[in-house]
């Protein structure tokens, strides 16, 4: 686990108003990894950031302030004790011939109180309980988002190829200085299987190979994207990849033998399970395409890439083939064969323990505990998985799992939702039976899986948006990221940067930036972050605005306006996402553990991305 980034209180508390504060690192950051996220949030305020003090909240509105049922159960008997032992002084230390010991029941307060002290200050110091009252519970009727874009699971819609040239007429004294895109990956293939798979096909991943290195050499003439692997004290020399990756060539084979088929329970075709199928790559391919469109003849990148041109780009993926094959698949639409005089375009990859894309799960206990022992015993989730058990156990049983599989499951009716959707977007049945009066009994309809899109949904919005624990877990999940982000920033050499994610990463952005949609991200789905720089004469010249675009239109939210909102504001808001102090943020909270939660979540599997 990396060492701790430790941010001043007032990066976590500004908000807008015409004071102006600088940031300042604390003494302790010397020599710290987080000290050039200070210097470049500091550098942000002295382009003018506006700061002020924290708006002061009642106490039972305090994001901080999180008193448990169990807490509030001890403290009302303390004040009954207190009040006993207030009886038992004025009365002597008895009623009538039973004697009480009055310093023993004094003493027993005392240490009550050093624990119940102790306990409320490690909630204090983990917990993020929003400033207004938990939703209500789940209403299947109930409209959850203001949709952003006309959606379709199956394929986000592309940006338009004139946004640059429409937001330059609105607004022509602005410049476009940087771009960041952060997407989902494209359509893969499942990553559960449904009963009687062995009659499934699934045969669109013919051109979808995959190399130690992950290369697209076959798709551009002998060219390869390749990756530059970081973490474990190791680099990988970038002339030797494409060697190494021509030798360590992988095809996917599914042994079609009669024994095999009869012993286990696969599909048929050429994709393993979770990988990115033609489909995807060629998604991946048409929106790099467009971003050439819009940026490369736009005049932000240039239109041949060479390795003068190199730094301009700046390429990470998670440590997942689906997804570095998408990245790679958008750099060959952004820079086609012609376009290219480089063998190769690094990406970094981190450990996925300590990956920002990945909210560094393994490594955030804390995290791991919102998922598998906060979520699942909140009241709103109780009543929801109450209100759907029925219905979920129908399903389960026609796909062949029982009750108690469900009980491991934190998202069972999202991972259905997925493993149905897969099928969907490319015409394959989850049942093969031919009658239909049978079919209506056995297999899982097209109404029930309907259902599970609308459970995927209300389970996305409340984990990000109306839980009470959705802000602390949106920091935990994306403050690493928007440190690296803000970092980014400042550097001005690159102009595009590019994260090749999954729909959690995105979901969690989307969190971050409090948008009105959080419906389920479709396959790739992206959102472009603009950076734009005042060239007018007068006192904003050189002050700099964000546009954000999620799937091709400008993001909903109430934080601010995106077609235009002020970078001070910006890096305001992601400051209030930054925990001050990763190391302790990312602890377990004792009071929330339980000896039934911690089996379940050794025997669980935690899935964190699809």
């Amino acid at each position: 686990m990396p060492p701790p980034f430790t941010f001043t209180d007032s990066v976590s508390s500004v908000t807008t108003s015409n004071s102006t504060s600088h940031l300042t690192p604390t003494s302790d950051l010397e020599g710290s990894p987080a000290l050039p996220a200070f210097t470049a949030l500091k550098a942000l305020n002295e382009k003018g950031m506006e700061t002020s003090t924290p708006t002061k909240l009642k106490w039972w509105q305090s994001p901080q302030a999180v008193i448990s049922t169990s807490q509030r159960f001890f403290i009302l008997t303390g004040a009954l004790l207190v009040a006993l032992t207030l009886v038992f002084v004025v009365t002597g230390g008895g009623f009538g011939d039973t004697e009480f010991d009055v310093h023993g029941i004094v003493g027993s307060v005392k240490e009550f109180g050093e624990k119940l002290t102790d306990s409320a200050k490690e909630a204090l110091q983990h917990s993020t309980t929003p400033e207004s009252p938990p939703k209500p519970r789940y209403n299947p009727d109930e409209p959850l988002n203001e949709p952003n874009f006309d959606y379709h699971y199956c394929a986000a819609p592309l940006p338009d190829k004139d946004q640059v040239k429409s937001h330059q007429e609105k607004f022509p004294s602005h410049k476009l200085v940087q771009v960041h895109i952060l997407h989902r990956h494209g359509d893969r293939s499942p990553l559960h299987l449904l009963p009687n798979e062995q009659q499934s096909n699934w045969d669109d991943c013919k051109e979808s190979k995959y190399v130690l290195y992950e290369t697209d050499r076959l798709q551009n003439g002998g060219r390869s994207t390749v990756v530059k692997q970081k973490g474990d004290d190791k680099e990988v020399d970038t002339e030797e990849i494409p060697k190494v990756a021509a030798a360590a060539e992988r095809k996917m084979t599914i042994p079609d033998d009669p024994i095999t088929r009869s012993m286990f329970n696969f599909w048929r075709g050429n994709c393993f399970m979770g990988q990115l199928t033609d489909t995807g790559a060629e998604q991946l391919r048409e929106l790099g395409n467009r971003l050439r469109e819009i940026y490369v003849d736009g005049g932000l990148l240039p239109d041949v890439l060479d390795e003068n041109a190199l730094d301009a780009l700046a390429v990470r993926s998670t440590d997942v083939p689906r997804t570095v094959h998408s990245g790679s698949m958008l750099l060959l639409g952004l820079y086609p064969p012609s376009k290219r005089k480089v063998d190769s375009i690094p990406f970094e990859i981190h450990p996925k323990n300590v990956d920002a894309l990945y909210g560094a799960t393994s490594a955030c206990k804390r995290l791991h505990q919102l998922y598998y022992e906060v979520f699942p015993n909140e009241p709103e989730w109780v009543s929801y998985r109450a209100s759907i058990q029925d219905e979920l156990e129908e399903i389960a049983r026609r796909v062949g799992l029982t009750a108690k599989d469900l009980a491991v499951n934190r998202m069972a009716g999202g991972e259905f939702a997925d493993t149905f959707h897969c099928r969907e977007c490319h015409d394959i049945p989850s049942c093969y039976i031919s009658d239909e009066e049978e079919k209506q009994k056995k297999c899982v309809t097209h109404e029930m899986m309907e259902k599970t899109w609308k459970w995927r949904e209300w389970e996305d919005t409340w984990q990000h948006r109306n839980s009470r624990y959705a802000k602390e877990h949106n920091k935990l999940y994306m403050g690493l990221f928007l440190v690296q982000a803000l970092m980014n920033a400042q550097m001005d050499q690159h102009r595009f940067f590019h994260y090749s994610a999954h729909d959690s990463t995105v979901q969690a952005l989307l969190g971050v930036l409090e948008a009105k949609d959080l419906r389920w991200p479709p396959y790739r789905s992206h959102i472009i972050i603009e950076l734009w720089e005042e060239t007018g004469e007068g006192d904003k010249k050189g002050d700099r605005y964000v546009r954000i675009l999620y799937n091709g239109q400008v993001l909903k939210s109430d934080v601010c306006d995106w077609e235009m909102c002020p970078l001070s504001q910006v890096a305001t808001h992601f400051g209030s996402y930054i925990p001050t102090d990763f190391g302790e943020a990312c602890k377990e909270v004792a009071s929330e553990k339980s000896e039934k939660a911690k089996e379940k979540a050794k025997k669980g599997k935690f899935v964190d991305d699809f």
